[in-house]
């Protein structure tokens, strides 16, 4: 690497950690005065349960790990995958409980601070790496001055989370085409994401087809690559027909029954006490949920083992991965 690349790649990194920096204290700087919406009276509740939970597993992982201590504890606003809730919790109990160092509401929204922080400067090193250094400062100064998106970026809620992990996983999804270290990135980025928030799942059927069509273009020459590339094809096409037939055979029921509303209003407005052994937590049924998850799983894997078991050679195993 000569000299001048060394100077700009410190250059960009310099960016990055002022662009971080910046967006981080501009959001922290401002966020007394962006008032609470109604999902944050629902995700604070939610947030110290998951973090008394988590106290209870280190003092007593037996008890915590027990189905009871786990539905008074994820039960409330289960709708939401716990990621986010979990970070929020742990940085209320960090900085507000132990340390006394912030207000309780801006204990909740560290982590919210942090992971749309994270948006200019991935917008910078996407930008830049596409259409220049120009674009990419253009791109990552331009998100903050969105109105709704700096309101949005404030709040303990899921919405600039689930947009950072999509982002993220966009980006690492576009450079594994030229560098396949970064599939394991993008996997883990996907993971993040549909632990944030239901849309996460959306993104396979944005990546897919460009994935198809890579996956299509770079085995037209090798007829082994193209047969492998064929036959995982045919496999999720099988797991998705399986998939479909379980269903109809469970009755076609949803993966779990939808709450009353007027159940979850009530639980709304006064379920709010933190502690998971109150007695209106204690007395809370947890739902039948179907199998039908977990069989659907099974079916892939053993699907998927055997295939692979199949494999007449390691260069085949490695050209379908």
């Amino acid at each position: 690497m000569s000299a001048w690349w060394k100077v700009q790649r410190n250059i960009d990194w310099l960016i990055l950690a002022g662009l971080f920096i910046a967006g981080f204290v501009a959001l922290w700087a401002t966020e007394a005065s962006v008032g609470f919406v109604r999902d944050e009276s629902v995700y604070f509740p939610a947030a110290r349960y998951t973090t008394i939970w988590l106290m209870q597993l280190v003092r007593d992982p037996t008890t915590a790990l027990s189905d009871a201590s786990i539905v008074r504890a994820f039960d409330f606003n289960h709708e939401h995958p716990a990621l986010m809730k979990l970070l929020f919790g742990i940085s209320y109990q960090v900085f507000h409980e132990k340390l006394h160092w912030l207000r309780p509401a801006t204990a909740f929204r560290i982590p919210a601070f942090a992971v749309a922080a994270i948006i200019p400067p991935l917008l910078y090193r996407f930008g830049t790496s596409v259409y220049g250094r120009t674009a990419g400062l253009f791109a990552a100064l331009s998100f903050f001055l969105v109105p709704r998106q700096f309101f949005n970026a404030h709040l303990a809620c899921f919405d600039v989370p689930i947009a950072t992990f999509w982002l993220l996983t966009v980006y690492l999804f576009w450079k594994a085409q030229d560098a396949p270290r970064y599939w394991l990135w993008c996997g883990v980025s996907f993971g993040l994401a549909v632990a944030t928030k239901h849309n996460g799942w959306f993104l396979p059927f944005v990546l897919a087809p460009f994935g198809l069509w890579r996956a299509w273009s770079v085995s037209r020459g090798d007829q082994t690559a193209r047969a492998w590339f064929l036959a995982f094809l045919g496999l999720w096409a099988a797991t998705s027909v399986l998939f479909l037939v379980l269903w109809i055979a469970s009755g076609g029921r949803p993966f779990a029954e939808p709450s009353d509303r007027a159940g979850f209003d009530a639980r709304w407005r006064n379920d709010l006490d933190p502690d998971p052994a109150s007695p209106k937590k204690s007395a809370r049924i947890s739902r039948d949920r179907p199998a039908l998850c977990d069989d659907v799983h099974r079916s892939r894997a053993l699907l998927f083992a055997l295939a692979l078991s199949l494999a007449p050679s390691d260069r085949a195993r490695r050209l379908v991965f």
